[in-house]
């Protein structure tokens, strides 16, 4: 089946409109305030909290696979909204090159996947498990916005990393035992986790421990 946003124009053109929105977006307000988003981060996180969930369920308990993955592929556009938040509120910090590269890359395997027909197979343990990290990401993010501190923090960055893991192993398992399957497509995922490994990895050391 042929989604909107699937044509790899879609898929390589819109993180580049991301990328380019937000270097504009960060030289404009360069000389304003940090601007008080506390109201609509509060509706944003409820939000996403909510819609992770309902993709969630939607993997472990109906047969729509390859409208869930698409749902999910999807989200990631709406996560840019993230990036947006840390712009507007001026927390550099938070404007790493790990969530600049993630942020505008982790749609490509996913969208490749359904342009080719091949979603269900690749992309469907991935999408799961993202789901269900993101529910815990921003069920954290909703908390600390009340001013609290969560003493599992780190334990998020550990569960990131650990998705990815999982998700090597599940193209690895596809390469080794689904010989019809043309290689270079678990490969693509298997090559972006190793990335994201390194990446949040080298994050996990450098600001939490």
């Amino acid at each position: 089946m042929t989604y909107p946003l699937v044509s790899y124009p879609s898929i390589f053109g819109i993180p580049l409109i991301y990328l380019s929105y937000i270097s504009v977006l960060y030289n404009y307000i360069d000389d304003e305030p940090p601007f008080k988003l506390n109201k609509f981060m509060f509706f944003y996180n409820s939000f996403q909290i909510l819609f992770n969930l309902f993709m969630v369920c939607g993997f472990m308990f109906t047969n729509y696979y390859e409208l869930f993955i698409y749902i999910h592929y999807l989200s990631k556009y709406i996560d840019y909204i993230d990036t947006i938040i840390i712009v507007l509120r001026k927390k550099d910090n938070q404007l790493t090159f790990l969530h600049l590269f993630h942020h505008s890359t982790i749609n490509i395997p996913w969208g490749i996947m359904l342009n080719a027909n091949l979603a269900n197979e690749i992309s469907y343990f991935g999408c799961f498990i993202n789901s269900f990290i993101h529910f815990i990401m921003y069920s954290h993010y909703l908390y600390s916005s009340f001013g609290y501190v969560n003493p599992y923090k780190k334990y998020i960055t550990k569960a990131q990393i650990t998705q990815f893991v999982l998700c090597i192993l599940n193209s690895i398992y596809i390469i080794a035992y689904k010989s019809e399957m043309p290689a270079i497509y678990p490969s693509l995922q298997l090559f972006y986790c190793i990335i994201m490994i390194v990446l949040f990895q080298d994050f996990y050391k450098k600001k939490l421990h």
